[in-house]
């Protein structure tokens, strides 16, 4: 969901973001003794939940400088031999700052299509495209 307005050649803009996925990984592990018995093993997930994200920028049409926030928590449950309850770990929030560089060029008087490039730790390229009323 984003706003923006724009005077003479400069532009405004103020984006929020939803992430609808987590960044996380599954792991599944044994341990043997020394006789190669299995003492233990189980599964591990871990990862990072992505909240929301706010992005403010300005700029001319052609390129918008933006500065933004991840909202995001870190989350862990072991289950361990699959016969106990899962042994969840508590949440740590934290947030990533980014920068961002961004632009477009009309197709028509009412037909935009906009690009975003965020160069460092949350790397992505986004397109997108507005019809304006």
């Amino acid at each position: 969901l984003g706003f923006s307005t724009k005077w003479d050649n400069y532009v405004a803009s103020i984006v929020f973001i939803r992430y609808l996925n987590s960044l996380g990984y599954n792991l599944s592990y044994d341990q043997f003794d020394s006789l190669n018995v299995k003492v233990k093993g189980g599964d591990i997930h871990q990862g990072i939940n992505l909240g929301s994200a706010f992005r403010v920028g300005i700029g001319v049409e052609q390129l918008i400088l933006g500065l933004g926030i991840v909202f995001a928590e870190t989350f862990r449950e072991e289950v361990i031999d699959t016969r106990e309850a899962p042994k969840i770990d508590d949440n740590d929030k934290f947030f990533i700052p980014f920068l961002s560089l961004g632009g477009g060029f009309r197709f028509s008087s009412r037909l935009r299509f906009d690009y975003i490039i965020n160069p460092f730790n949350s790397s992505f390229l986004r397109f997108s495209t507005s019809y304006r009323l």
